[in-house]
């Protein structure tokens, strides 16, 4: 079952416990312990050859990726032209998600908060990497 999460200007993102991605594709997609995850789903038809190496080198670097504060990409499949990337979901959302819940949050949640942001961006700049869309 799926449950969409997230419309963005490239991709979406939906949530299931399992999936079968295409018609074509009879592999079914779940975790061991039927963990929820993320199926985001590349929607850009990023078709010249510049934007596919763009996006499958963004794709590598995210999978080399391994901090607690950062999602994990499990796996990528690209077939007929859509990529869909398996990923760890995010249980709490995003964290203007959570400040619309919650409307206050206190000092100490807001240093919580920006430590593991920091912790994150650390983690990414002594990997070379940087993030240019940080939620």
């Amino acid at each position: 079952r799926r449950i969409f999460i997230h419309q963005g200007d490239r991709s979406r993102l939906l949530r299931q416990r399992q999936a079968r991605l295409t018609p074509t594709n009879q592999q079914m997609l779940r975790c061991q312990d039927s963990t929820p995850f993320t199926i985001q789903v590349d929607i850009s038809n990023a078709g010249t050859e510049n934007e596919l190496l763009l996006l499958e080198r963004e794709i590598n670097l995210h999978a080399s990726v391994d901090h607690p504060h950062v999602i994990k990409l499990w796996d990528t499949l690209i077939e007929e032209g859509t990529v869909y990337m398996i990923m760890e979901l995010a249980e709490n959302g995003t964290l203007f998600a959570y400040q619309n819940k919650h409307r206050v949050i206190s000092e100490a949640e807001s240093f919580k908060f920006f430590s593991q942001t920091l912790s994150a961006i650390r983690y990414l700049h002594s990997k070379d990497m940087m993030h240019r869309d940080i939620k």
